[in-house]
């Protein structure tokens, strides 16, 4: 896509939309990565935006709002991530804001908990649904 072609989005909505993730993932009692300003980050450059692990695995997340494309290092760190798969079962992809929408987040995050939680589905589906404090996502409908 031309880069004219492209819609418009800030940094600040992918961030809030990070916001958003890393809440329903920590308050469901995931451990959670994100490294809000990757200048500060030490390390290859294109390290996935979210690392998220709890009992049952851990996920490598990129964020990309509507449009956004991945960078070269991103593709290379996705593609090492895959590959180490066949010794080390984690996985990386892209999330966008119509995956939070589908309930594809939701359902990915609810796949790292595994056997009797002190959480209830229910009671995670809740989180994921409506973080406290992060009521809807940058640029959904009111």
């Amino acid at each position: 896509m031309a880069e004219a072609e492209r819609p418009v989005t800030s940094k600040a909505e992918e961030k809030l939309f990070c916001q958003l993730i890393v809440t329903a993932a920590m308050g469901m009692g995931l451990l959670v990565h994100w490294c809000p300003d990757s200048r500060r980050c030490v390390g290859r450059r294109g390290f996935p935006d979210l690392v998220i692990a709890g009992p049952n695995g851990v996920i490598f997340r990129e964020i990309k709002m509507p449009g956004g494309d991945t960078s070269a290092d991103q593709d290379l760190w996705s593609w090492t991530i895959q590959e180490s798969s066949n010794r080390w079962p984690p996985t990386c992809a892209i999330w966008r804001p119509a995956d939070w929408d589908s309930g594809l987040i939701g359902k990915q995050l609810l796949q790292l908990l595994a056997g009797p939680s002190a959480m209830r589905p229910t009671q995670a589906l809740d989180i994921v649904q409506s973080p406290k404090g992060l009521d809807k996502r940058p640029g959904a409908a009111s």
